[in-house]
């Protein structure tokens, strides 16, 4: 035993310490000594708590996943330019301004288009026929019996919607033509049908090119532009003539049916009036607008895709077209 008070030992059964005379009863204290052969004493395992609710249980971690969408991201293509209201009213000026400048000369609608020089024969039309590759039957009629019927009826004026049009054989084409076959074509074509009359294409030395044109407004109304047409108020249709002498000069090409005016037209005249007050001062967005309507013309032909429509550097007509290679018209 030891002092509880100094610490000294205590001698067995003495009932005070002899160092500092303190009782021995009053120090309980003992060394503490391991029990021979014991164990050590393992702690307990501290079983896990499940954990109570918490006023702020911890932030869920976000997952993001990506749905896949039940329809198919529509294919891009290059952005349209966009019409709206103020290119109707541009294309009621332009009207305007053809059917009060010709409203005296109207009657002098007989008189030819202006004459560029360009000439072309029988054989500049078989060539182009035969560079494009397309065979036509029209009533059952056929190479040399189809051109006799064509001459027969140059000068009717038939509806399109009269009849039964089929394309098939759908290829892709590349050619060229020169100014006096693409002349030939446009003029030879479908004279009872087109939408013009006694054209010529040129092409000048620079590359620029001018087309001359008897346009037949009255089928085009009908027939290409019916949505323009029935907006154009009456005071302005009566004005406007059932034909038109019209001249353009300038500029233009055509990539994936597109028609694409670079510059401002050199010359654009209905008749002898000038249309550049109207068309070529025109912001280019509303100019080309105007111009898509000119896109109505070969879109007639279902899937038709002309992929380039240009001049080359020999003054030719460079075309890379996908093309029904045979057409067959029939009446309803």
């Amino acid at each position: 035993m030891f002092c509880a008070k100094c610490g000294s030992p205590l001698e067995e059964g003495s009932r005070f310490c002899k160092s500092c005379g303190a009782a021995a009863e009053n120090s309980p204290v003992q060394p503490w000594q391991p029990q021979a052969g014991g164990q050590p004493v393992q702690p307990q395992p501290v079983q896990p708590q499940p954990a109570g609710p918490s006023a702020y249980p911890p932030p869920a971690t976000p997952s993001f996943q990506y749905a896949q969408p039940t329809v198919p991201p529509p294919e891009y293509k290059k952005p349209r330019k966009k019409r709206h209201i103020g290119c109707l009213i541009v294309l009621f000026l332009f009207l305007a301004l053809v059917g009060t400048g010709l409203y005296f000369v109207a009657r002098f609608s007989w008189l030819p288009p202006r004459d560029l020089g360009v000439d072309y024969t029988e054989e500049d039309f078989d060539r182009a026929m035969e560079k494009i590759g397309m065979q036509i039957s029209f009533m059952g009629q056929s190479g040399e019996d189809l051109k006799t019927l064509i001459e027969e009826h140059r000068d009717e004026r038939l509806a399109i919607d009269d009849y039964n049009w089929a394309f098939s054989n759908y290829e892709e084409r590349s050619f060229e033509l020169t100014p006096a076959e693409a002349t030939a074509f446009i003029n030879e074509i479908a004279p009872p049908f087109s939408w013009f009359e006694d054209a010529q294409m040129k092409v000048f030395p620079d590359g620029h090119s001018a087309g001359s044109y008897k346009v037949r407004f009255d089928k085009i109304k009908q027939e290409l532009i019916p949505d323009i047409a029935g907006q154009i108020p009456d005071e302005l249709a009566r004005l406007l003539p059932d034909t038109f002498n019209l001249y353009m000069e300038g500029d233009f090409e055509i990539r994936e049916n597109e028609v694409y005016v670079p510059d401002k037209l050199a010359r654009l005249e209905a008749g002898d009036v000038p249309l550049q007050p109207v068309i070529g001062d025109l912001a280019d967005s509303d100019r080309d607008v105007v111009f898509d309507y000119a896109e109505r013309i070969y879109k007639q032909i279902p899937d038709l895709m002309i992929h380039t429509l240009k001049i080359n550097d020999e003054g030719n007509f460079e075309v890379d077209v996908y093309m029904p290679t045979q057409v067959t018209v029939t009446k309803k």
